[in-house]
């Protein structure tokens, strides 16, 4: 995703799940589809991607990842209520962790 090619990158993610939609690295790609999004202010389908990966990946490896890029997707949609019980979720299922460090610093301002 270097040099701003989200885009792209978007693309190709899109197409590794749609040939290889059980691949053990379906989440990874479905997470950094939500990155891909984020990165290009699209808030509202970055949140989708990673509600749909801790919905459908509850093992997978970019769960905590994907709790904390919801609420700063919420808190970019200015829903501050929502970002804010996002937040104290991944601060209550991540202590000690460098996800709950960037929700604390993130509720801090």
């Amino acid at each position: 995703m270097r040099n701003k090619k989200y885009k792209d990158a978007l693309n190709k993610f899109t197409a590794f799940i749609k040939i290889h939609d059980t691949s053990e690295f379906s989440s990874n790609a479905t997470y950094w589809i939500g990155e891909c999004l984020y990165a290009m202010e699209n808030y509202e389908g970055a949140l989708i991607n990673f509600a749909y990966v801790i919905k459908n990946y509850p093992d997978g490896n970019k769960l905590g990842d994907s709790k904390l890029k919801i609420g700063y997707s919420l808190y970019n949609l200015q829903n501050w209520k929502l970002a804010r019980l996002a937040f104290d979720n991944v601060i209550s299922n991540y202590p000690n962790s460098t996800h709950s460090v960037l929700a604390e610093k993130k509720i801090q301002g």
